[in-house]
């Protein structure tokens, strides 16, 4: 028996070697990370600089001697994200450390190399603009100069520079700009020379963000500063407003109803809501009211205070009067028999209308609780329903229902 079992052990041996030599072997030493290295040369960096794995050609080398480029996405950054320390302007010194994240079969530490870099300390700035001086335009409101022109990053360009003891440049590049702050490498500020809303010389001043660590003077370019002026105003309804038939057209000459874009020589435009006036076309109105029909038009305009220019006339179109809230209340001494129902005509609906309506209403309304039926309650206690106008002129009503206070009784009132 015990010779039986050897010669089966020597034959799973001998087949295990087998498949090692047919490949399944080399399969998994293609599978075991050794280790990477850096083959590219140093980059040069700023102190302060985020580090980049692109920056860097990393490559691997797998259990059988086989190598291979490692993609940026296979690499993390295992200690700074930035480069922190003092120059080595001569020599590449380390940075960071880099770690293997792709699949190594059997790994439990990562693979790990060091990224070199030469460093630099970043001395001063350069900026770059257009020969002729850009226009900005201004506005001054309550206290101080507004500016409405943007900074436009490609009139400019900002370079960083190192600089030996000679003062001879070094290294340098391109700063780049953001208009998030934190993602910037230099800042932006416009000024005036004086506070007075008038034409003349101002400033952008450049500075170095501080994530650069530089001590490097901020840079100044002159621009030209025009006040800036309204060149055209759009005069708008606003939202979900109705404008009710018959009703007196000045009642609606106000922000309530409108809004005017005012659009400036700069590109700027805001949203006014106060500073203008509107006026509606005498040939639209009846004795200065609107249009007594419903759907009939109305022609308003608008003037902007302090300005010659004027909104361009629009047409507004007549609703029919609505109900904007409504109460409820039940006949005085009346009361319900608990089981039997509220007598919807001891209800009295009263509404509150937009515009006072002085013709005849008749209200179509429902009560809550199974159609107003008085619960089991005693006899001289009171009981809220929910009363909810079904006619379509209460469509718009705020709340959208109304309370209605109910006595119970030892018998229900009828109208007599």
């Amino acid at each position: 028996m015990k010779k039986v079992f050897i010669g089966v052990l020597a034959a799973l041996m001998l087949f295990a070697f087998t498949a090692c030599e047919n490949g399944s072997g080399s399969a998994l030493e293609n599978s075991i990370i050794t280790k990477i290295e850096v083959t590219s040369e140093a980059p040069s960096y700023f102190v302060g600089d985020a580090i980049s794995t692109s920056d860097f050609t990393v490559v691997a080398t797998r259990l059988d001697g086989s190598t291979f480029v490692v993609p940026a996405s296979d690499l993390d950054l295992t200690d700074n994200e930035t480069v922190e320390g003092a120059e080595a302007v001569d020599e590449a010194r380390t940075v960071a450390t880099v770690a293997y994240t792709g699949y190594s079969y059997g790994t439990t530490n990562p693979v790990t190399a060091e990224l070199k870099a030469y460093v630099y300390q970043l001395d001063q700035i350069k900026v770059e603009g257009p020969a002729t001086p850009e226009t900005y335009y201004i506005v001054k409101p309550d206290a101080e100069i507004e500016f409405h022109t943007e900074y436009n990053p490609a009139s400019y360009t900002v370079t960083g520079e190192a600089l030996d003891d000679d003062n001879e440049v070094i290294y340098s590049r391109e700063l780049v700009y953001s208009e998030e702050t934190a993602d910037s490498e230099y800042t932006v500020a416009a000024a005036k020379d004086d506070t007075n809303l008038t034409s003349g010389e101002g400033t952008l001043t450049f500075t170095v963000a501080d994530a650069l660590s530089s001590s490097a003077e901020a840079k100044e370019e002159a621009i030209i500063c025009q006040p800036d002026r309204m060149v055209s105003a759009k005069l708008a309804a606003n939202p979900n407003v109705k404008f009710i038939a018959g009703d007196v057209a000045a009642n609606y000459t106000n922000s309530t109803y409108f809004n005017v874009t005012a659009e400036y020589v700069s590109g700027y435009s805001e949203k006014l809501t106060s500073g203008f006036s509107v006026t509606f076309d005498s040939s639209s109105l009846t004795n200065d009211n609107l249009p007594s029909a419903t759907g009939a038009a109305a022609t308003a305009s608008a003037t902007i205070s302090g300005q010659t220019v004027k909104a361009n006339p629009i047409t507004v179109y007549t609703s029919a009067n609505y109900i904007t809230g409504y109460t409820a209340s039940y006949q005085a001494q009346a009361t319900v028999k608990p089981g039997e129902k509220v007598q919807k005509d001891l209800v009295t609906i009263t509404p509150v209308w937009k515009v006072e309506n002085k013709s005849t209403f008749t209200p179509s309304f429902t009560v809550s609780d199974s159609d107003g039926t008085m619960p089991q309650i005693a006899s001289g206690s009171t009981y809220v329903f929910t009363v909810v106008l079904t006619n379509p002129e209460a469509a718009d009503a705020e709340p959208g229902y109304a309370l209605l206070t109910v006595t119970a009784g030892d018998t229900t009132t009828t109208k007599q």
